[in-house]
């Protein structure tokens, strides 16, 4: 089998228009797929730093990505004078992602009703 990786995901929540009562749309992509938890952590980082900071003057209110959190998020609001006017929150996170065989998986599961 594969050895297991690290995924980077960045999740967008967002209104394209107001309409009272509907969900927002949500849009996530990959970042990367990586042999380590300290590459998935560097790319993370230099995407909060070198686009959202630089490029469109976002500012992090949260703490970076690390050993201990593998998960960053915020609300944003563009500020006024922007070329943007919009709201959004964010998530930028890392999982493991296991490479297993899908009978020996679901024997794990099966087996856990065996222990209740």
């Amino acid at each position: 089998m594969f050895e297991n990786k690290e995924i980077l995901t960045l999740e967008f929540r967002y209104f394209d228009i107001w309409r009272e009562g509907k969900p927002y749309k949500i849009k996530k992509i990959c970042l990367g797929i990586f042999n380590s938890y300290e590459d998935a952590i560097s790319l993370g980082n230099k995407v909060l730093e070198e686009v959202f900071e630089k490029q469109f003057n976002i500012i992090i209110k949260k703490d970076k990505l690390s050993a201990e959190n593998k998960e960053v998020s915020d609300s944003v609001v563009i500020p006024r004078g922007s070329n943007y006017k919009c709201h959004f929150a964010f998530y930028l996170k890392i999982e493991t992602l296991e490479f297993k065989d899908a009978k020996e998986t679901l024997l794990e599961v099966l087996n856990t009703f065996s222990i209740l």
